[in-house]
């Protein structure tokens, strides 16, 4: 008996001490988690799921690795993207620490959404020494600051964003040789254009490149400006093309033009700079010949800038950390390295290092004349109910759904009321 019972005491003391070590190991492991935790911030980044997007995940990344934080990365498509952000910057706790936004998005977004500029930012200054930022494009640089500033050199408006994608207009072409930049080439005059068409944003790209080669004042930089009636000829040929259905190529996703032009369906088209880069990774068709001609790039007059930028909300969790991600990308180092992975530099001293040269992207000298000499989208809070009103109507044109003095007039009536919206 009492040989049973120090065998039932022995197996009393190892189940308790069983047990109390696997308390001590959770409490332990649980310590740890929370440390870890606390030491190392979970970022949480909002980007566009493109080819603007892709660089910078792969930015994320290096970010982790050197600087021991960790980043989870949200892929949206266009409007959900805005969507979302603008919830962000109007919460008290920004679901996001980083935003990726289209710069004619920044009015709305640094605002709340409203007219009203009394309201305090709803995104974070951005401190970057001055000489750093001297390297970036004065084109990208001032749709980073608020207020706007239409000309640099007598600017000291705080800046609430940095340039990352450099992305402008060119016209890009399959011919022997490139144009000179002062001939004035007008994207529709070839009968095997590749346009954009839809409702949404990329029908505005080529329509408003398209109206600025006409009258390089149209819809207004600062402010909505109504459409002069030399546009009316924009209108007209949108009309015609639509009647005649003598595009090269239709598609509403510029991967799908992108395409299109590497396989020669179509012989020019409008395209971002970002676009511009992938063209060149695209494998040529097998079933081309080669006649002499390769794909050129012209600056076309008056380019339109369609730069992304980063912020930081105010009301972001992790603030801090966030505003160190935008001084890591804004580097000349994490430049160049995603210019690797096809995103257009915003830096002059990346697109037009002579040292580096970059022989896998001919297109640059073209890309830093068009950075160069861009012109913003309308910079107006409300510029996405005009886009909307833009892609609706020129769409309705093309399909032969509306006149040309019907959709012109119902442009500039948008306009009209935008301009007077509280």
């Amino acid at each position: 008996m009492k040989s049973s019972a120090r065998i039932r005491e022995l197996c009393v003391d190892w189940y308790e001490t069983i047990v109390c070590s696997f308390f001590v190991l959770a409490a332990v492991t649980f310590t740890a988690t929370v440390a870890l935790q606390l030491r190392t911030p979970r970022m949480r980044i909002a980007v566009h799921s493109g080819v603007e997007g892709a660089p910078l995940k792969a930015l994320a990344k290096r970010f982790c690795d050197e600087k021991g934080f960790e980043v989870e990365v949200v892929e949206l498509d266009y409007d959900e993207l805005f969507d979302e952000e603008l919830k962000a910057v109007s919460s008290p706790a920004s679901q996001f620490d980083v935003i990726q936004l289209d710069d004619p998005w920044f009015p709305a977004l640094i605002r709340g959404n409203t007219r009203d500029s009394s309201r305090s930012p709803r995104l974070a200054q951005v401190k970057l020494e001055d000489d750093e930022w001297s390297h970036f494009y004065d084109s990208c640089r001032r749709v980073c600051q608020y207020p706007y500033c239409k000309e640099s050199s007598d600017c000291h408006s705080p800046y609430y964003a940095i340039p990352f994608v450099g992305n402008s207009t060119l016209l890009t072409r399959w011919a022997a040789s490139a144009v000179s930049p002062q001939d004035k080439i007008l994207p529709f005059e070839n009968p095997r254009f590749a346009m954009r068409i839809g409702t949404a944003n990329s029908i505005v790209t080529d329509f408003i490149q398209a109206l600025r080669m006409i009258d390089p004042n149209s819809l207004g930089i600062e402010h909505a400006r109504e459409l002069s009636p030399e546009t009316k000829s924009v209108f007209e040929k949108i009309a015609g093309l639509g009647k005649q259905r003598s595009l090269g190529a239709a598609s509403m996703d510029d991967f799908d033009l992108a395409i299109d032009m590497r396989s020669r369906r179509a012989d020019s088209s409008i395209v971002w700079s970002a676009w511009t880069m992938a063209l060149r990774n695209l494998p040529p068709d097998p079933e081309r010949q080669p006649d002499g001609k390769s794909l050129v790039f012209d600056v076309p007059t008056h380019p339109e800038l369609g730069a992304w930028l980063l912020a930081v909300p105010v009301s972001a969790r992790h603030r801090s950390a966030g505003e160190k991600f935008l001084r890591f990308a804004a580097s000349k180092k994490q430049v160049e390295a995603s210019v690797e992975y096809g995103n257009p530099p915003a830096r002059s001293d990346v697109l037009e290092d002579k040292e580096h040269q970059w022989p896998q992207h001919p297109s640059f000298e073209r890309q830093a004349a068009s950075l160069s000499q861009a012109t913003p989208r309308p910079r107006m809070w409300n510029w996405r109910s005009l886009e909307a009103t833009l892609g609706e109507t020129i769409s309705a044109l093309y399909a032969g759904e509306l006149t040309t003095e019907a959709a012109w007039s119902r442009i500039n009536d948008e306009i009209r009321k935008l301009a007077t919206e509280p």
